[in-house]
Formats: C-alpha cells, sequence, structure tokens
C-alpha cells in the first residue's frame, strides 16, 4: 500500500468493492511492464486478488498459511507458519505466555504436515508458491490485523528470493502498516 494513501479512509460494501478501490492506488503500469506475480495470502483474500491480477493480465498464486495458537488459549495466535515452511512468531505473546520454541516449531511442523499440505493438494495439486525468484510480488489479503500472516508471507517470498514485496489490504492498523513498511517495499 503506498505510503501516501494513510490519509484516505474508504468504506467496503465488499470484497470486489475494496478490490475496486485498491485499484485506484495501484502503480499499474509498473505491475503490467514488470508482470508482477500477484499472491493472495488467504483464501479470504482470493477474490480481492481475482480481480486484480484480471484488471491488469497477472499470474495469481496463493500462499498457504496456519496460525498457532497459545497452549492455553486456541484463539490466542502466537506464531504462523507458512508452506515455505517459514515461521513468524510474536515474541511479546510468546514471552508473555511463556511458550517454548519448541512448542512453536512442533506445532509448526504438525500444522504443516496435517493442514497446509492438505490444501497444497486440493488447490495446487501439491505445489508450493511457483518460481518467484527475480519477481515483484504483490501479496493482497482482505484486512490485516496483527500483521503475523503479512510477515509470514514476506518472510516466505523473501527466502525464495523475490525481487521486491508490496502487500495490498484494504483494512489495516496504523501501527501494523508502519511495522510493515520497514519490511516491504511499497
Amino acid at each position: 500500500m503506498p505510503q501516501n494513501s494513510s490519509s484516505k479512509l474508504y468504506k467496503f460494501e465488499n470484497r470486489s468493492d475494496a478490490a475496486t478501490k485498491l485499484l485506484d492506488i495501484m502503480p499499474s503500469y509498473r505491475m503490467k511492464k514488470e508482470k508482477w506475480l500477484i499472491v493472495a495470502i488467504s483464501k479470504s483474500a482470493i477474490p480481492i486478488a481475482n480481480i486484480i491480477s484480471k484488471k491488469f493480465s497477472l499470474e495469481l498464486d496463493i500462499i498457504f498459511m496456519e496460525p498457532i495458537s497459545a497452549l492455553n488459549n486456541p484463539e490466542c495466535t502466537v506464531a504462523m507458519v507458512s508452506e515455505t515452511e517459514d515461521i513468524v512468531s510474536h515474541k511479546e505473546l510468546v514471552d508473555c505466555f511463556d511458550i517454548s520454541l519448541d512448542y512453536i516449531y512442533e506445532e509448526a511442523r504438525r500444522k504443516h504436515e496435517e493442514k497446509i499440505i492438505k490444501n497444497l493438494y486440493i488447490y495446487k495439486n501439491g505445489n508450493i508458491i511457483g518460481d518467484i525468484k527475480e519477481r515483484n510480488i504483490l501479496l493482497i489479503d482482505e484486512g490485516c490485523e496483527s500483521g503475523l500472516s503479512a510477515l509470514t508471507a514476506v518472510k516466505s517470498v523473501i527466502n525464495k528470493n523475490a525481487k521486491s514485496v508490496s502487500l495490498a489490504v484494504p483494512v489495516m492498523a496504523q501501527d501494523v502498516k508502519k511495522n510493515l513498511l520497514a519490511k516491504i517495499d511499497e
């Protein structure tokens, strides 16, 4: 999301409306010229990513991730694991709940084997995200609450040697935006 768009506030009727408003702030000429890869970072982001990829005639992919919850609170996500087996944890929550790294890594392995691999076979014939080496990547989600999913996706595509990583979401908290801007290109 471009830095200068923070002053605009939008209301969205649905995902299609959100995608249309995101299209207004996209670097469309560069995206088409450089053949960016559009990557949905959740199943719920697919409708938005699909509209954007069709508008610019760009390739679309999805990266699967699963949350890792605190032992005593299954609704509290403390880490995420991606299909590329990259893990990002929320340090403050891990420390607060005194969660061991062994637990996070074991849960990441279990979630990868039980859920992510299943989704890879259902939706992508068992293939992890395609060849993205030296490609410009636009990650898309429908919203960004804590930034954990976005950070996990960023880490995954950077580790696969993406040329640049940009993020587009229709809804994001300002503190999360500030944290993410330090890790993405735009």
